[in-house]
């Protein structure tokens, strides 16, 4: 059985950690991991559509799948980590690996209500 691990970080346009987290999931041996990123960000910018575009077709390309689900700036941090909760719940993956602030706050808190064995920051 594979593992399935998501790296999660706040934008999938390309820059230091986004290529960090580029060259760990391409290198995981993928007969024993399965691995997908995730980033979280808060209301779209102006660039957002292009920049983050680009970044979601070079995870893929790499056969990577990647997502970006936004989270509300204007709700108390239960409300506002509600929908990754959601989301870890309907996925399930087996490492939960956030390599960005906020995100470690929230993927901790969420992991563990959405029952992610393991979760790395």
């Amino acid at each position: 059985m594979r593992r399935r691990v998501l790296y999660v970080v706040e934008t999938l346009a390309s820059c230091g950690t986004t290529d960090f987290v580029s060259d760990l999931a391409r290198h995981l041996d993928r007969r024993r991991f399965a691995p997908a990123v995730l980033a979280l960000r808060a209301a779209p910018t102006d660039d957002w559509g292009a920049r983050e575009q680009a970044g979601l077709r070079r995870f893929e390309s790499q056969g990577i799948p990647a997502w970006v689900l936004h989270l509300r700036t204007d709700q108390n941090f239960r409300q506002r980590t509600r929908p990754l909760s959601r989301w870890l719940r309907q996925r399930r993956p087996d490492v939960l690996h956030a390599h960005s602030r906020p995100a470690d706050l929230w993927c901790a808190w969420s992991g563990r209500r959405a029952g992610v064995p393991v979760r790395i920051y």
